[in-house]
């Protein structure tokens, strides 16, 4: 129980983190999505069910604070979450390659979805300039972000505080 706890609180530190700090430090209005890269490597490392419920619970936070739309992002941060965490269970875990590869796609994903309800709700989209101008720049800040912090999750997510009981369930 102290692992989630724990857990829970880093991704409300990321959260205020990404939320609060990180507009002042955009460039050209991109900025990476600190929560996309926590879940992808809670989902990469811990499995599908971490991944999608604190995709979902961050997801939450997100559709209260900056959605148009209710549920958006609990759909893109659940749905990402569940699938790396299933996709990555016959990869090599300690391999930034993978985590690499699985935010990149993440990140495209987010984009393409949002992208997606912005045209459906009639929003004026110009979808390659937004693709070019915004998906793909935050998709390749995300994967350099995650290619040099993996091994810093990966050591975190070891530790004593955060290691799994392995009598429970």
């Amino acid at each position: 129980m102290r692992r989630y706890i724990i857990i829970l609180l880093l991704f409300i530190l990321v959260f205020s983190i990404q939320t609060a700090m990180l507009p002042f430090f955009s460039i050209y209005n991109i900025s990476p999505d600190l929560l996309l890269i926590a879940i992808t490597a809670l989902s990469i490392l811990n499995g599908q069910w971490e991944g999608m419920i604190f995709g979902l619970v961050t997801g939450i936070l997100m559709d209260m604070f900056y959605s148009p739309v209710f549920g958006i992002y609990s759909i893109i941060y659940a749905t990402f979450g569940f699938s790396v965490g299933k996709l990555s269970k016959n990869i090599f875990k300690e391999s930034p390659f993978a985590a690499l590869f699985f935010t990149i796609t993440g990140s495209i994903y987010k984009g393409v979805v949002i992208l997606f309800f912005k045209i459906l709700l009639a929003y004026k989209t110009d979808v390659w300039m937004t693709f070019l101008a915004l998906i793909f720049p935050e998709a390749v800040l995300n994967g350099i972000i995650i290619f040099l912090l993996y091994g810093y999750i990966l050591r975190l997510n070891d530790s004593s505080y955060l290691r799994k009981n392995k009598t429970m369930f």
